[in-house]
């Protein structure tokens, strides 16, 4: 789930090409232990109720192994339960809000310390 269209397009774009290009990479060199990697990217369009829908979409319709670099806080806010009651890691998403690394939860690999972290160290 990422934006490839609308007001952050091209900053998502750009995200959603470097995981294009490692998996491509990878499956060049014969996949992880012999399988293939699909890369499935559902635009949202950084709207909330599309990304609930992609996210949902995705969820339910393919047999996903993780998501990686869903864009947007309230996006992420948005599907983050949903990710985590499938059982699915939720890798790396661009924000850097609390909810992604905090409570502690095995789905939930936050790729930035989170804001209030990162204002934490500089004031002190």
């Amino acid at each position: 789930m990422t934006i490839l269209s609308g007001v952050t397009a091209e900053q998502a774009t750009n995200n959603a090409q470097a995981p294009r290009m490692a998996f491509d990479e990878a499956n060049e060199q014969g996949g992880i232990r012999g399988r293939q990697i699909r890369l499935i990217i559902e635009d949202m369009q950084y709207i909330v109720p599309k990304g609930v829908y992609a996210m949902n979409k995705i969820l339910n319709r393919y047999n996903i192994f993780f998501t990686l670099a869903n864009g947007g806080t309230p996006h992420n806010d948005a599907v983050l339960p949903a990710v985590i009651e499938k059982g699915v890691p939720n890798l790396f998403p661009l924000t850097c809000a609390r909810p992604m690394c905090e409570p502690l939860n095995r789905y939930k690999f936050g790729e930035f310390a989170s804001c209030y972290d990162q204002m934490r160290t500089v004031v002190t």
